[in-house]
C-alpha cells in the first residue's frame, strides 16, 4: 500500500541585497506561476533595525508555518540582520548562497517532505547546481 503524506507547507522569506529577492521570485514565478510561499525582502533603503522588525513581522504574521530564511550572502549584512532576526524563534532558519534552482525546489516540492528534508533537499540541490560547463 502506497501511502501519500501531505507535510505542511513552509514558508520562505528571501532576503538580499538590492533588488535581489524581488527578482529572484519574480523569475520562479514565471516559471511556475502563482507562489503563495515565499516573500522577498530588500535591506534596500532601510536600516539594520528596520530590516529586522521586517522579518520579525512576517514571522509573526505566519507563526503556525515552520520559515526558511533565505540570504544571498554568508556574512554580509543580510544574513546579520537575519541572524538577528530569527533569534528566539523555533519555528525559523537561515540558508545563505540562496540561487534559483534553491528557490524553485523549494516551491514545487511544498508539501512533500518534512522540514529537515526539507533543508537537506534545498543545500544539496544548491551545491549541484554550482558547476562547470563542458562543452
Amino acid at each position: 500500500m502506497t501511502t501519500n503524506k501531505k507535510y505542511r507547507e513552509m514558508l520562505g522569506l528571501i532576503v538580499t541585497h538590492g533588488a535581489f529577492a524581488r527578482e529572484l521570485l519574480n523569475t520562479v514565478k514565471q516559471i511556475v506561476g502563482n507562489v503563495d510561499c515565499c516573500r522577498a525582502l530588500s535591506n534596500t533603503g532601510v536600516s539594520d533595525d528596520v530590516l529586522v522588525e521586517k522579518i520579525r513581522n512576517i514571522l509573526d504574521e505566519d507563526k503556525e508555518r515552520d520559515t526558511i530564511v533565505f540570504v544571498d550572502y554568508f556574512g554580509g549584512s543580510c544574513s546579520m540582520n537575519c541572524l538577528r532576526a530569527v533569534k528566539g524563534y523555533d519555528r525559523a532558519l537561515i540558508i545563505s548562497g540562496v540561487n534559483l534552482p534553491i528557490i524553485l525546489d523549494f516551491v514545487t516540492k511544498q508539501g512533500t517532505m518534512d522540514p529537515e528534508q526539507v533543508v537537506d533537499n534545498l543545500i544539496r540541490r544548491g551545491q549541484e547546481s554550482v558547476r562547470i560547463i563542458d562543452m
